[in-house]
């Protein structure tokens, strides 16, 4: 809203067990920024809550947030398509880890302006994984399923030299776009961590 009029809403995605937290959040941050749960069993309600705020002239009002889980996200996904977001933010990305599953696929045809993927755990079994939620903000980027798979390997057959070294590294590559935090920067209150 600050780079200029417009009325376009963001579309949150994250789990349910967050989505009141992101609503509370964002009413704490932004303040005149409305803020929508798609959740429940009105949702078509909320759907045409949100299309009549875009007939508004776009000076007249920020566009809402609109806060929804990865559940209802994938059942709607058609729906949630016909609406033109401004951003489209998936929390606790490593939900869309596996491009494969439905969920997946789903959250993924959903069109924005721009795309965000927070996570703390971008790889859990498989660097694959970083694949795909680099394939949901910036598709392209890391080129094809196939040739990631080619060029970086699969499974328990990675090629490290290609991961953390070359002109072409994948480190490299997506190290502009990843914000990594230790603990030791964030919580200075923890005691370090004992091994036995």
């Amino acid at each position: 809203k600050e780079l200029g009029p417009g009325n376009l809403p963001s579309l949150i995605i994250c789990p349910t067990s967050v989505v009141n937290n992101w609503q509370a959040e964002a009413e704490k941050f932004f303040a005149n920024c409305p803020v929508i749960l798609y959740t429940g069993s009105n949702r078509a309600v909320q759907r045409t809550a949100i299309r009549r705020r875009l007939k508004r002239p776009s000076h007249s009002l920020a566009g809402p947030l609109v806060v929804t889980s990865f559940d209802i996200a994938r059942r709607d996904s058609k729906l949630l398509n016909q609406i033109p977001w401004l951003y489209v933010v998936v929390d606790e990305g490593h939900n869309i880890k596996n491009p494969s599953a439905k969920r997946t696929k789903a959250i993924k045809a959903i069109r924005g302006e721009h795309r965000l993927v927070l996570t703390g755990t971008p790889i859990q079994n498989k660097l694959e994984e970083l694949w795909s939620l680099f394939d949901f903000a910036m598709p392209g980027f890391l080129g094809t399923r196939t040739g990631f798979r080619n060029k970086y390997g699969r499974y328990d057959e990675i090629d490290w030299d290609a991961v953390r070294q070359g002109p072409d590294s994948l480190k490299d590559r997506i190290r502009p776009f990843v914000l990594r935090r230790l603990k030791e920067s964030v919580a200075t209150d923890l005691p370090s961590k004992i091994v036995v």
